[in-house]
């Protein structure tokens, strides 16, 4: 984790270093960050609405042989700038693997994303951050291009892009935090519960 994490750090830094500092580029420098940081925002915001959409979901669960629950989902009130933080910047997400928060004001202290949700943002957010630092890097090159700086963005693309595979791989807690006796997890509410058939209501 450690060495994904400075590694797509320092390729951040490198990008966007060499970016800003071309004289060349400089009229425009300040307009494709900005765009860059709205794509972000933008995909943060859509997965964060997919997600809470998720939330208005009802669903039937047997939680022993003859009883059955039927719970609504309730998800945590998350904020679109805590994902952007740990998208932009550095790619904290692919390595962040704690526990689900319990309420809002846990979310909004750590900075902490439920696991579903950091997943739908991973899946946009990789793709985004691998054009982005093309896009910076190739841009830089093609004004002024450097052997030295160029086998540097080459290798430290790999490299970071390669260690995001291996900790991608990495598995996080078995579940979420549970509320319940069944381990329901945190953002399931129970309500309608009963024995025989939750789909006909009868008890």
């Amino acid at each position: 984790w450690m060495c994904y994490l400075i590694s797509d750090f320092g390729l951040r830094l490198l990008s966007m270093g060499l970016f800003l500092a071309s004289t060349r580029l400089r009229p425009y420098s300040t307009w494709i960050v900005l765009m860059f940081i709205l794509a972000y925002l933008l995909a943060v915001a859509m997965q964060l609405q997919a997600y809470e959409a998720e939330g208005k979901e009802t669903a039937n669960c047997q939680v022993a042989d003859d009883r059955w629950i039927q719970v609504r989902r309730q998800v945590v009130a998350q904020r679109v700038v805590d994902g952007f933080l740990l998208t932009w910047l550095v790619h904290i997400l692919p390595a962040d693997l704690r526990l689900a928060p319990k309420h809002m004001a846990e979310s909004r202290q750590l900075f902490a994303l439920h696991p579903q949700l950091r997943a739908r943002i991973i899946r946009v957010s990789v793709p985004l951050r691998a054009t982005d630092f093309l896009v910076l890097g190739g841009a830089v090159m093609l004004v002024h291009f450097d052997i030295w700086q160029f086998l540097a963005l080459v290798g430290m693309f790999l490299s970071t892009h390669i260690l995001l595979g291996h900790v991608c791989l990495l598995r996080g807690p078995p579940f979420t935090r549970s509320p319940t006796h069944v381990e329901l997890p945190n953002e399931i509410i129970p309500v309608v519960m009963g024995g025989g058939d939750a789909l006909t209501g009868k008890l």
